[in-house]
């Protein structure tokens, strides 16, 4: 919490400081996270990697995490905003 009420990542406070229902329903259902996109691709292949990455992204991202399931692995994107 920063001294001035608000929080460090630009979500809305909810100590309860004039908050109404509203508001409080809204940052729960959609919360503050970023979104999570997935990519699948063949092991090894960075250039089938990137592209479908760049497609899903429309450009810039950050690779999370990847999670190998047999010959294919997962990579866990989160889409960075366009410019």
């Amino acid at each position: 919490m920063v001294p001035n009420g608000s929080s460090p990542r630009g979500c809305a406070s909810v100590t309860g400081r004039g908050v109404s229902g509203v508001l409080l329903a809204v940052l729960l259902l959609f919360g503050c996270a970023p979104k999570v996109d997935e990519v699948f691709y063949k092991e090894g292949d960075l250039s089938e990697f990137q592209a479908k990455a760049v497609q899903r992204c429309h450009g810039d991202f950050d690779v999370l995490a990847t999670q190998r399931f047999g010959k294919y692995e997962r990579a866990q994107l989160i889409c960075k905003p366009g410019r």
